[in-house]
């Protein structure tokens, strides 16, 4: 690990020393809408899915080497709500399960001439906490998921400095987000047999979500390749 970070600061230094490079900071948030998926539950006639309302919200950092190519680094606090409802010998009742996660999407990000953007990199996720029903069901979880993000999106707007950008993501964690000691056959808290004498084989669950995000950035300095008596690469500010 310590080879490949210096690495990629010697490639990353490398494209400094040839030209210039920008950053922005930015601030985002979106509207996206997921769910804890399971294929038992598809196949189990007494759950029934219900819509949930699921957010982020957080901030980022562009690394730009040039008006087409950059990375892009999130920072967010994710929410992903799940809401069914089960019938258990004639008996209803509802779930509603809710996952919080910090996430760092790391994106690579490809700027067209006419404003608009797509995006693709990997995306961890760190597990914060989880309540069934508004109880807490966090020991139930991994503590760390790996995914990839996907997304395009459109400037709609700004100047020089600031900008606003509109766009969609879909994101999906490929590992199972269950603990060990929660993958037998009494079930969880993403999936439970809805019959007491219901025998199942285990199935993983992973978190998706898709939606809109808006983004305002910054854009605050860059590096520039000295002349003259000066050759030194330097930062200024914008």
């Amino acid at each position: 690990m310590k080879r490949v970070s210096l690495l990629a600061l010697a490639v990353f230094f490398t494209i400094v020393s040839k030209g210039q490079v920008w950053f922005d900071l930015g601030i985002k948030g979106g509207y996206t809408p997921g769910m804890s998926l399971n294929t038992n539950i598809f196949n189990d006639e007494g759950y029934q899915i219900n819509y949930a309302h699921s957010y982020l919200f957080g901030g980022k950092i562009g690394i730009n080497f040039s008006p087409e190519h950059s990375i892009t680094i999130d920072g967010l606090l994710t929410t992903i709500n799940n809401s069914r409802t089960v019938t258990n010998d004639e008996l209803q009742q509802d779930l509603n399960l809710s996952l919080r996660y910090f996430e760092l999407p790391i994106l690579y990000r490809f700027n067209k001439e006419n404003g608009g953007y797509s995006e693709v990199g990997p995306q961890i996720g760190f597990f914060q906490g989880a309540t069934v029903n508004d109880q807490d069901a966090s020991e139930q979880f991994n503590k760390t998921n790996y995914g990839l993000a996907v997304g395009m999106g459109q400037y709609i707007g700004g100047g020089n400095l600031f900008g606003l950008n509109l766009g969609v993501r879909i994101a999906y964690m490929f590992n199972d987000i269950i603990t060990p000691d929660f993958k037998g056959t009494e079930g969880n808290a993403v999936y439970a047999p809805s019959l007491a004498n219901e025998s199942f084989a285990y199935k993983a669950s992973s978190n998706l979500y898709a939606g809109v995000v808006a983004e305002f950035n910054f854009n605050f300095g860059y590096f520039v390749k000295g002349s003259g008596c000066h050759k030194n690469t330097r930062f200024k500010l914008f």
